[in-house]
C-alpha cells in the first residue's frame, strides 16, 4: 500500500478509531469525540427539561448535567444518556453500561422503561429532546452566529467552502462543518459525518462562539435531516441546489427524499429559515420555491433567464471558465479556475447566500474569483504528466455526468474514466453510472469503491449491465491496479479522472477500513510510468 502524507495519516487515524455498523442510533460512536459535550459547571436536569414535552419523569430531577451522550462509552459521571433505537442496534441495551459509567439520567420514547436507580425521561422521540436540550445546554450557539446552510445532492461542500472563503474575515473566522472538515475557528478537526448528531453540531458551534466566529456554514444532509439532527437550528440563510437520484436506499423513492430536503425549509425542524437561496434550473427547486412560507426571503439562481441571480455567455477552457455574473441592478464578467457549468451554478448560490446575510453583491464577486479549489473536486493531480489528471468526488450519476461532460469540452485527445460503486447502497444506480461513462469516456476502468459487505464481482456484474459494447471497459478489482493501468494507458492531450472518492482517504472493505488516497496513488502510478519510460530510453 502507498503511503500517505502525514495529513492524511491523521485524517485516517481517526476513522480507524470508527467501529462499523448504525453508530448514529446504535450506542456506537463513529469516532473518539475530546471535543464534545462536557461542561465542567452543569446545568440543572430540571431546567433542561423545561424545553421539552415530557411524557413521564420519574423521581427526581434535581441532578448537575454535564454532558449529554447517545454512546454509553462515552459517558462521565454527570451525563443524561440518550437510549435511542436505530436501525441494527437498540441503545436501551446500554443503558446498565450508562449507569454504571455515572449517567444521572436515562431519556427514551419506551413507556414501559422503569428503573428505581436513576432518574427516566420518557418522550414522543428521542431525537427532537436530544436536539432540544443540546441546544439549551450549549445556550444556543446557532443564534449567536450568522449560520448558513447548504443541501443539495451535489455542490454542498463546494458551496460551503465558498461561503466560508467569502465571509473569512481577518480577525473573526467562518466556522464550517461539512464533509471533509470541521473549522472551529482555533482549530481543525477531520470530519467524521457530514452533518453529525446535533449535540455534536452544538458543540462544535459553541465553540466557533468561543473562538471568535460571527459566521458559520454547514452541509445539511437528507439524512442528518430525516434525523432530527437539525432540529430547531436557527438558520439565517438555506440553500438548496438540486436533487438527483442518490440514497434512494434510506429514502424509499424521490418523493421521500425531496420530501426530506424540503421540510428543513418549511419549519419541520422547528425553526423557519430568515432567507432561501433556490436553484430554479432544477425541477425540484421550483416545487420548492413555490412552498416557501411568503415569511421567507428568498433569491433564485441558475442559468434560466427568469432567475434573480443568472449566468449567461459561459466558456470553460481548461484553465478555467468565464462568464457573466447578472443580478438584479448589474452585470459582471467574471473567471473562475473552477470547470465547468455546475461551479457556475455553484458560484451563484454562494454569492446569493453571502448577499442575503447583508453583503454587497460586487464586492462578492471580487472575492470569489480568488476562489481556487476545493480538495478532491476536480483536484488537479500534476506529475509532469504530458495530459490532465485529476480526482473528483463525483459518486452519483448525475455528478459523474456534469464532471465527464465538462472534461468532455475541454479534452484534446480520449478521456479516461476510473470508477466504482459503493457496496450495500443504491444498487440502481450502477448501470446507471456505467451507461453514462461509456457515452462520455472513451476508455473506462471499473474498479472497487467502498464495498463495504458486498463481493466486488457482484457489483461489476450490476454496472456492466450498462456498459456498451462500442466502448471498451476494463475491469479491475483492486483500485491501487486500476489507477497504474489507466496512467499506463493515458497519452499526451488526453484527460484521466479518477471519480467516486474525493477527498477520501480510505476504502471500506466489511468491518475494515483501511488507507487509501486517490491523489496519492495517482502521481505515484504517473511517476512510476515516467520512471518506465525513462528505463526504456
Amino acid at each position: 500500500m502507498i503511503a500517505m502524507t502525514q495529513t492524511h495519516d491523521f485524517q485516517i487515524s481517526q476513522f480507524l478509531r470508527r467501529p462499523m455498523g448504525d453508530n448514529a442510533a446504535s450506542g456506537s460512536s463513529p469516532c473518539k469525540q475530546p471535543y464534545f459535550g462536557s461542561q465542567s459547571d452543569g446545568i440543572r436536569l430540571s431546567t433542561l427539561l423545561e424545553s421539552l414535552e415530557t411524557k413521564r419523569v420519574d423521581y427526581p430531577s434535581r441532578q448537575v448535567v454535564r454532558a449529554l451522550v447517545w454512546d454509553s462509552r462515552q459517558v462521565v459521571p454527570g451525563s443524561v444518556f440518550f437510549a435511542i433505537e436505530g436501525e441494527k442496534h437498540d441503545g436501551h441495551r446500554f443503558i446498565p453500561d450508562a449507569i454504571a459509567r455515572g449517567a444521572v439520567a436515562v431519556v427514551s420514547e419506551n413507556s414501559t422503561l422503569k428503573r428505581n436507580d436513576i432518574t427516566t425521561v420518557i418522550v414522543e422521540n428521542t431525537r427532537v429532546a436530544l436536539a432540544r436540550m443540546a441546544l439549551r445546554f450549549y445556550d444556543h450557539p446557532d443564534q449567536k452566529l450568522n449560520l448558513f446552510g447548504v443541501t443539495g445532492t451535489n455542490g454542498k461542500t463546494t458551496v460551503s467552502r465558498m461561503i466560508q472563503y467569502m465571509v473569512e474575515q481577518k480577525g473573526a473566522p467562518c466556522g464550517l462543518i461539512g464533509t471533509i472538515e470541521y473549522a472551529l475557528g482555533g482549530r481543525v478537526l477531520p470530519a467524521h459525518r457530514t452533518t453529525p448528531e446535533v449535540d455534536e453540531i452544538c458543540a462544535l458551534l459553541s465553540e466557533m462562539v468561543t473562538n471568535g466566529c460571527r459566521d458559520a456554514v454547514m452541509e445539511v444532509s437528507s439524512h442528518g435531516i430525516s434525523q432530527h439532527r437539525v432540529h430547531g437550528l436557527s438558520y439565517k440563510v438555506l440553500a438548496f441546489l438540486n436533487l438527483t437520484p442518490e440514497h434512494l436506499d434510506y429514502h424509499s423513492d424521490m418523493e421521500a427524499y425531496y420530501r426530506a430536503k424540503a421540510s428543513v425549509f418549511k419549519g419541520a425542524s422547528n425553526s423557519l429559515p430568515l432567507a432561501a437561496v433556490i436553484n430554479v434550473d432544477d425541477p425540484y427547486g421550483v416545487r420548492l420555491w413555490g412552498e416557501l412560507d411568503a415569511s421567507v426571503r428568498k433569491l433564485s439562481v441558475g442559468i434560466s433567464e427568469d432567475a434573480d441571480f443568472r449566468a449567461e455567455n459561459i466558456e470553460v477552457g481548461r484553465d478555467g471558465t468565464s462568464f457573466d455574473f447578472c443580478y438584479p441592478g448589474g452585470r459582471k464578467r467574471i473567471r473562475t479556475p473552477l470547470l465547468g457549468d455546475y461551479n457556475v451554478l455553484n458560484i451563484l448560490a454562494a454569492v446569493a447566500c453571502v448577499h442575503l446575510s447583508g453583503k454587497p453583491v460586487a464586492g462578492l464577486l471580487r472575492k470569489i474569483q480568488g476562489f481556487s479549489s476545493v480538495p478532491g473536486r476536480l483536484e488537479r493531480v500534476d506529475a509532469g504528466q504530458s495530459y490532465l489528471a485529476l480526482v473528483d468526488y463525483a459518486h452519483t450519476p448525475d455528478a459523474l455526468e456534469k464532471v465527464l461532460t465538462t472534461l468532455r469540452g475541454v479534452t484534446e485527445g480520449r478521456l479516461l474514466v476510473v470508477f466504482g460503486c459503493g457496496g450495500d447502497r443504491d444498487r440502481e444506480k450502477r448501470p446507471i453510472m456505467m451507461q453514462i461513462a461509456c457515452r462520455l469516456a472513451d476508455w473506462v476502468c471499473a474498479t472497487s469503491d467502498n464495498p463495504r459487505s458486498e463481493d466486488q464481482s457482484f457489483i461489476f456484474e450490476e454496472m456492466l449491465a450498462g456498459a456498451i459494447p462500442s466502448v471498451p471497459v476494463v475491469t479491475i478489482a483492486d483500485r491501487e491496479d486500476a489507477i497504474a493501468a489507466a496512467a499506463a494507458e493515458a497519452r499526451p492531450g488526453d484527460t484521466l479522472v479518477v471519480a467516486g472518492k474525493g477527498h477520501e482517504a480510505y476504502q471500506i472493505f466489511a468491518n475494515t477500513i483501511v488507507p487509501f488516497d486517490d491523489r496519492t496513488v495517482l502521481k505515484h502510478a504517473i511517476n512510476a510510468c515516467a520512471d518506465l519510460e525513462t528505463s526504456r530510453i
